[in-house]
């Protein structure tokens, strides 16, 4: 008798959790902490408040549904055995909602917890295919009804999310978003990165204006008033000697000015109060943003995961390393044999945490690039490819075949032996291979490297390396 009294003590403590987290998914329309805690999980939350049943939304339901089941748990004890699989049976149709839309909720995970533990505490009273047929009814009931109801919804959803990386079909056969965009990735990541870069300007002004709205009004005045006498009640003062710098960095593009040099200092000058002001009012909208439960959802265009074969490739560094370079380079390549000095001090800077690969890929305009790229190999033989790269990268010499033979010379290589390998084109067909497998992973430019499977073309300084590095050790330290 005390375990049964127990039971129902739990049952009726769960339903009043369950209340309280249909409250809370109710109040987080109102409450902007509560929507940041959500969006710090996910987006799920803004998805699922569109869904509704018999056209009234779930945080309702939710609410009308714990009320009885607390009522039950207090005065009713028999209809419990039937109210708990029948919400069982309408959870599970919210779960396979929030899969179908990729929306997890943290409210609705909250929910189905309540509800998995509610059903464990009343197995002991429930009759098991009792239980079953009203959950199996409530789900294929309340499945049909949500369906159709929420259709629009749905196949919104959906589409931009489950058949997110499928854009066409060919009979069973799919082409996949990775197929279609990574061997453009290159050439459309620039424009991508423009269109962020406006679209996060615009945004950031839009918060900028309504959060100094919102102070404004609080304090009564207008917002100009305001920013006047709070924001930038110090003042903004410009020195010479701020001026003079910027003449000097600038003095190429002031070169056609054609008025007095007074003229010019006080234009200057009133462009840079101008952006020290804007800094000012940027610094104290950020300071803001906890206030008001400011929470972006732009996000950064991210390059796609490119997957490349490095099975036979060069490579430095540990098997266990939680980072993976895949270097595309050409010696020619004057981009490239800038970025080799940074090449060499990142490989440095993070020695043991990184396991860096070279992949050949010598452009046509180059016309040395490919026999250059074959004597790095045939050096490999004699276990000195890397030692060879370096010279490789920085001779000034040029790198015709009978420099490439000296530089073999000059390493006091097995010279009959590597001048054998280069005069054979050994590995030409090697390199011909690797350049088609850059083709087809979107790779046509030098120098382009491969960070865990994402793509950075170009040549990073030591600082963007250093900056790609340090973001991908955090998620590995994360996934550990």
């Amino acid at each position: 008798m005390l375990e049964e009294k127990l039971r129902y003590r739990v049952i009726l403590f769960l339903a009043l959790t369950g209340l309280l987290v249909s409250l809370l998914s109710l109040l987080a329309e109102f409450f902007p902490w509560l929507q940041s805690f959500c969006a710090g999980f996910s987006n799920g939350c803004r998805e699922t408040e569109k869904i509704t049943l018999l056209r009234l939304p779930l945080w309702g339901w939710g609410v009308a549904y714990y009320l009885l089941l607390t009522v039950s748990a207090w005065r009713f004890k028999g209809w419990l055995l039937w109210w708990i699989p029948a919400g069982a049976g309408v959870e599970v149709t919210l779960l396979w909602f929030m899969y179908a839309m990729k929306a997890p909720c943290v409210f609705c995970l909250g929910n189905f917890m309540v509800i998995l533990l509610l059903l464990l505490f009343s197995v002991p009273g429930l009759r098991f295919w009792s239980a079953a047929s009203m959950l199996q009814f409530l789900f294929i009931a309340s499945f049909f009804v949500m369906s159709h109801e929420n259709q629009g919804v749905l196949s919104e959803d959906v589409k931009a999310g489950v058949q997110s990386d499928v854009v066409a079909k060919i009979g069973d056969e799919i082409i996949t978003r990775q197929r279609l965009e990574a061997p453009l990735y290159a050439r459309i990541s620039p424009y991508e990165r423009e269109v962020y870069r406006l679209k996060r300007e615009r945004l950031d002004g839009l918060i900028r204006e309504m959060l100094l709205e919102k102070e404004s009004k609080e304090r009564g005045i207008s917002t100009e008033k305001y920013i006047d006498e709070v924001v930038l009640k110090k003042g903004t003062q410009v020195s010479e000697e701020e001026t003079d710098r910027y003449l000097r960095e600038n003095q190429e593009r002031l070169k056609n000015w054609r008025g007095s040099q007074d003229e010019l200092r006080e234009r200057v000058r009133a462009y840079l109060e101008q952006e020290k002001k804007l800094q000012e009012i940027n610094q104290y909208v950020k300071a803001l943003e906890p206030k008001y439960g400011v929470t972006v959802f732009l996000g950064e265009p991210k390059p796609p995961l490119t997957q490349v074969q490095v099975e036979g490739s060069p490579v430095l560094g540990p098997e266990d390393a939680p980072v993976t370079v895949v270097e595309f380079s050409d010696y020619q390549c004057p981009a490239c044999r800038h970025s080799h000095g940074v090449v060499r001090r990142i490989r440095e800077a993070y020695a043991g945490k990184l396991r860096w690969f070279f992949k050949d890929l010598p452009l046509k305009m180059h016309k040395d690039a490919k026999k250059a790229a074959e004597a790095a190999r045939c050096a490999a033989e004699q276990n000195k490819f890397w030692e060879y790269q370096d010279v490789l990268y920085s001779t000034q010499e040029g790198l015709s075949q009978e420099q490439l033979k000296n530089y073999a010379q000059d390493m006091r290589l097995d010279t009959g032996r590597f001048n054998q390998c280069l005069e054979s084109g050994k590995f030409g067909a090697a390199i011909e291979k690797e350049v088609q497998e850059a083709r087809t992973v979107g790779i046509d430019s030098t120098p382009t490297f491969v960070i865990n499977g994402k793509m950075a073309a170009g040549g990073p300084t030591f600082e963007q390396f250093k900056e790609i590095i340090e973001e991908e050790l955090k998620q590995s330290e994360g996934k550990s």
